[in-house]
């Protein structure tokens, strides 16, 4: 008896390092291109004046086929319950997957001489991104009540790689080490692949042989499922409409908007695992939130709409953001660490509760429900793309509005008719950066555009047909030497 028991403990030790060491390595990709952004275009001899030009065109590839990856398993599970029952297996494939797609960019990054492969990294980058949100389903619904290890390391991830980038530059320069942009990218990719591949075997031991009956892949428990859910689609799908792009970047300087950028970067981390802790205790979202006051979670939500009314309303009106003080460093940075943990909180609640709301009574706890964790994933993937793409064109929008201040286009509009202008307008840009998300040859595409410079850095940046994201953090000028740069973290 005592071995059995035994045995249970240690299995149930495994699958909780699996999860850990899932969620901590599932953020990898995302991390790498953005971070990644001032060094690849060196290793790929494009003007260091193009690193925006790089980064937006491989986060938009990567938005997009993140939803395609997403949305083929939400096709697939729901449809077909021999499927569902086979996620054990098809996410232990896709892990191994995620784990081939990393050595892929690894080898493609080392090889290809003096201008590198930028096409066929690119191609991995498109490749990988669809792995990744197939990993946002599968890997969820397998997980169930360890959820709580899977949330709580992803934010670790984004820590780890911007100390490993800042002490490298810092060794590099102290040693006189050359050729540092190619260097340190082919570093954090074999960490990358390091990882992802003890992440696949731990994988395929912990939860290879795990059994999903039939029937706990239903859409019975929807209702139940409803909130946390919608907690998570609308709580961390708003995100990439206001965070960083408007707070902290369009409301202060470039060096300031940096400094309060990393404080977010490492206080992130707290919401996560807060909520990790609580669920070690029994207290966790995933339980049934009838039961418990998990519900009370969508206040966070509130207040992240109220703050993001808040940094809109500093823009269009100067009074307000002389009220709230909008220009001091220490109220901007509280403002946005506050609306970046309304996300996190929203996020880590939604994710971990979403597919443990149905009630065992046999068990006496919550028992899982893969449908409930694709719906989820699908949700907030919809969710994320629908509202960066409305964020760029709303400050596409924007951009054109500023340069004259004396003819703004909603002076004489009501209130209603000035928010229907705005909506609309950032709509349209949405639709044509939508538009113009793939190419077939990166590198002509990059060089071919007039240089952009975004929106953050100068008023009056050159206009352009082809609308993309604006990544705040990325500055037009040539640096003299590689310095790390701050990240978004992946969710």
């Amino acid at each position: 008896m005592n071995s059995m028991s035994s045995q249970s403990n240690g299995n149930d030790a495994v699958k909780k390092a699996a999860a850990f060491l899932a969620g901590f390595t599932s953020s990898q990709l995302f991390i790498l291109i953005v971070s990644s952004g001032s060094y690849a275009v060196d290793r790929f001899m494009l003007p260091r004046s193009y690193v925006g030009l790089y980064i937006n065109r491989t986060i938009i590839a990567f938005r997009l086929s993140t939803f395609f990856g997403s949305l083929l398993l939400n096709i697939l599970v729901p449809s077909t319950k021999n499927f569902a029952r086979s996620l054990p297996i098809i996410s232990t494939i896709s892990s191994w997957l995620y784990f081939l797609s990393f050595l892929a960019l690894l080898l493609i990054y080392y090889n290809g001489g003096k201008k590198g492969h930028i096409m066929y990294y690119y191609c991995a980058i498109i490749f990988s991104s669809m792995v990744f949100g197939s990993n946002n389903v599968c890997l969820l619904g397998v997980i169930g009540k360890d959820v709580a290890y899977y949330i709580g390391s992803m934010q670790l991830s984004a820590i780890m790689v911007s100390a490993y980038q800042f002490l490298f530059t810092k060794i590099a320069k102290a040693w006189m080490v050359t050729n540092i942009p190619y260097k340190l990218i082919v570093g954090q990719l074999s960490l990358a692949v390091f990882v992802s591949g003890i992440s696949a075997i731990l994988w395929s031991v912990a939860y290879a042989s795990e059994k999903i009956e039939a029937k706990e892949t239903n859409f019975n428990g929807l209702g139940k499922a409803l909130s946390p859910i919608m907690l998570t689609t609308l709580g961390f799908g708003m995100q990439n409409f206001f965070y960083p792009a408007i707070a902290p970047y369009k409301l202060t300087d470039v060096s300031t908007g940096y400094n309060i950028d990393l404080v977010v970067l490492f206080m992130s981390a707290i919401p996560g695992m807060t909520i990790f802790v609580l669920s070690q205790y029994g207290q966790g979202p995933n339980s049934p939130w009838d039961k418990s006051g998990w519900h009370d979670m969508w206040m966070f939500y509130v207040f992240e709409v109220l703050l993001g009314a808040l940094f809109i309303l500093s823009l269009h009106y100067p009074r307000v953001s002389d009220i709230f003080r909008m220009n001091n460093f220490w109220v901007l940075a509280i403002l946005t660490i506050a609306y970046d943990w309304c996300v996190q909180v929203t996020r880590a609640s939604g994710m971990g509760g979403a597919a443990m709301q149905e009630w065992d009574s046999h068990r006496g706890k919550s028992k899982r429900n893969p449908a409930m964790a694709t719906v989820n994933a699908f949700g907030f993937s919809l969710a994320m793309l629908s509202f960066a793409f409305m964020g760029n064109g709303y400050l596409t929008t924007y951009k054109q509005a500023e340069q004259d201040r004396d003819n703004w286009p909603t002076k004489h509009f009501t209130t209603k008719k000035a928010f229907w202008y705005w909506y609309s307008s950032s709509a349209k840009g949405a639709y044509r950066a939508c538009m113009t998300s793939y190419t077939r040859d990166i590198r002509s595409t990059i060089l071919g555009k007039k240089e952009h410079l975004f929106i953050v850095y100068e008023d009056t940046p050159p206009e352009d047909e082809d609308p993309f994201f604006d990544l705040p953090f990325i500055k037009k000028k040539e640096e003299a030497e590689c310095t790390p740069y701050p990240f978004v973290p992946p969710y």
